[in-house]
């Protein structure tokens, strides 16, 4: 079942990249909602702080790859909403 995990990870790391790459592309976050993301960043935290005890590595790992994808798109959106 561990393979299991493994297309999860990998369905939460591609899962963002167009829409970050798209969004550093044009610069532009018209449409995209700042406080989606912020609510998707603290569920991530929320999780990875719910997980720690656990110990399940890929669980933490892919709760981590999706933080840091949240975290750069909630970037994104601060920073090109003031343009």
């Amino acid at each position: 079942m561990k393979w299991l995990g493994l297309v999860s990870l990998a369905c939460f790391a591609v899962c963002y990249l167009p829409q970050l790459a798209r969004t550093y592309r044009t610069r532009n976050v018209h449409g995209v909602s700042t406080g989606y993301w912020l609510i998707v960043v603290m569920g991530y935290v929320t999780g990875l702080v719910y997980i720690l005890p656990f110990e399940d590595r890929l669980l933490f790992l892919t709760y981590s790859v999706g933080l840091t994808c949240a975290l750069a798109m909630l970037g994104g959106c601060v920073a090109f909403r003031r343009r």
